[in-house]
């Protein structure tokens, strides 16, 4: 185990100054927008409430271990998901999952009653579909096996009714 020691002078030492919480917190806050608006690469991050996870997959989507897909909804918008390069289906559905919760999360903060989502019913009623119309059906197998790569596009299609 190696113990750095540094030497301060006087002069270092009156220039610190002791911040409480409240004023730590204000100034990290601060400091953190500015890196986040500043940097080209995270201006699709909203400053105000980011969130550990996103910087982490856009720092990998930045350096080629993930990959960014886009999710259509029905009314025709588009969510944009970032995904492991090794990801399986199971994995790529959390991620949807996860999305959306922090979209309607940022969506409802002034709302009394946040919208709720049933995801075991919407994977139960929707297949994901690839651009080609492939569904992705089985939970373990990976992503790439179904030819999706970066920006590929997603889809939901309504499962039809199996009939016996």
């Amino acid at each position: 185990m190696t113990v750095r020691i540094f030497k301060m002078s006087v002069n270092q030492l009156e220039d610190l100054t002791i911040l409480n919480h409240q004023e730590f917190i204000s100034t990290l806050r601060s400091k953190l927008v500015h890196l986040i608006t500043s940097d080209p690469y995270l201006i699709d991050i909203h400053p105000d409430n980011v969130t550990v996870d996103e910087l982490v997959s856009l720092n990998e989507l930045e350096h080629g271990q993930a990959m960014s897909l886009n999710i259509r909804r029905f009314d025709n918008s588009i969510i944009n998901v970032i995904i492991s390069q090794k990801c399986r289906v199971y994995e790529l559905k959390r991620a949807i999952k996860n999305k959306f919760l922090l979209k309607l999360q940022r969506e409802t903060l002034t709302k009394k009653y946040p919208l709720k989502i049933s995801w075991r019913s919407v994977w139960k009623r929707y297949w994901l579909t690839t651009i080609d119309g492939e569904k992705l059906m089985d939970n373990n197998r990976l992503v790439k096996d179904y030819g999706i790569v970066n920006k590929s596009e997603l889809t939901f299609v309504k499962r039809k009714r199996e009939k016996n």
